[in-house]
């Protein structure tokens, strides 16, 4: 009875059904915005220069991230305790450029920050 109910009520409110969680679907946005900034159709935008350097200097984070693990990342390549120190790089780096560069802020807080949070 119960779960008659809840596919009832599953069917009448969509979003009372559980939602898939997928742990990749960060690393293929943090992708495509990279893959969107290095686009030639983006130079001079102001959002796109933010971002490469932003990039550029993700990316050293993670090079120093993968010297220090044994096994290849299962998620966020910046994730883990021993990491927090490179996580607070391009954070670091993110809010200078939001300084510089005020449109780069909705790309940085909406998409790139859960990654580097700190406390993450």
């Amino acid at each position: 009875m119960l779960r008659q109910y809840k596919g009832y009520l599953q069917k009448v409110f969509p979003g009372y059904a559980m939602q898939p969680f997928d742990i990749k679907q960060q690393a293929r946005i943090i992708t495509q915005l990279e893959d969107a900034a290095r686009d030639n159709l983006a130079d001079g935008n102001e959002v796109a220069v933010a971002a490469r350097t932003y990039f550029d200097e993700r990316q050293r984070a993670v090079d120093l991230a993968n010297a220090r693990r044994d096994q290849p990342a299962l998620g966020s390549p910046l994730s883990g305790d021993k990491n927090a120190d490179l996580r607070a790089y391009p954070r670091y780096v993110g809010e200078k450029l939001v300084d510089r560069y005020p449109d780069f802020d909705r790309m940085f807080s909406r998409e790139l920050f859960n990654e580097i949070d700190i406390d993450a």
